[in-house]
């Protein structure tokens, strides 16, 4: 009865205010394989999706946007949308930014590095038709557009001691400041995995806001700044 009082009293006190979109891949023809198509959408679906949004009454932020919303800077005027997208493939450009840029939707690529330089260690069967330097840089001409890193190889942080942590972290960070010219200050937890060494790492890097792999819908929390809750975008539905 405790921890159901106390859960209500937590909604109550911290109202839900809007959704962060997780996506990977978004693709005209979809993979033959389901663990692979869990992770893509079509560019009708994409399209579907933001229209029954807008349609719904909400607004599509950026993540900056978000960042003042959870910790209260900022004053919600209707629910909100952010859309990210993670790992940095070539689609992203080619088949997303296309109906990005159509509905003017803010969206941010979180980037691993060794994905884009195509580094062994980290690249496998799935990793591939990655977005090349230029494309990112393109990709950021556009006021649309938010950068974010997603550490040198993706591996799962909570099982790394914490100098392997802040070189995966740190290190991708300051690869993409050097590379685009600007500050990086946007996050995503490969997996969605962290512990209590990743957010004192992450705090001290100059990131504002970090988002998760799961957690649902988003609540005004400053407490939750550098662990925001996404929602799957998957071909049938949001998880």
């Amino acid at each position: 009865m405790f921890r159901k009082l106390k859960r209500y009293y937590y909604q109550l006190t911290h109202p839900i205010i809007g959704e962060v979109w997780q996506l990977h891949r978004v693709r005209s023809r979809l993979s033959e394989q389901n663990e692979l198509r869990r992770y893509e959408v079509t560019p009708t679906r994409l399209e579907t999706l933001i229209l029954n949004y807008k349609q719904r009454g909400y607004g599509f932020v950026s993540m900056n946007d978000i960042h003042d919303y959870v910790i209260g800077k900022k004053k919600l005027k209707q629910k909100f949308v952010a859309v990210t997208l993670d790992d940095g493939y070539e689609d992203n450009l080619l088949e997303a930014y296309p109906i990005f840029e159509k509905y003017q939707v803010p969206f941010c690529i979180y980037i691993t590095k060794q994905y884009i330089t195509g580094e062994k260690e980290a690249c496998d069967d799935v990793h591939f038709n990655m977005l090349s330097v230029d494309q990112i840089k393109t990709l950021l001409q556009s006021p649309l557009c938010t950068i974010g890193g997603h550490t040198l190889s993706h591996r799962r942080l909570s099982q790394l001691d914490i100098e392997e942590q802040t070189k995966e972290i740190i290190d991708c960070q300051t690869w993409l400041e050097d590379l685009l010219h600007i500050s990086i200050v946007d996050f995503s937890y490969p997996y969605g995995d962290y512990n209590v060494d990743t957010l004192q790492i992450i705090s001290k890097s100059g990131i504002r806001q970090a988002v998760a792999a799961w957690g649902g819908d988003v609540r005004k929390d400053k407490s939750k700044v550098l662990c925001i809750p996404r929602k799957l975008v998957t071909q049938i539905s949001i998880k």
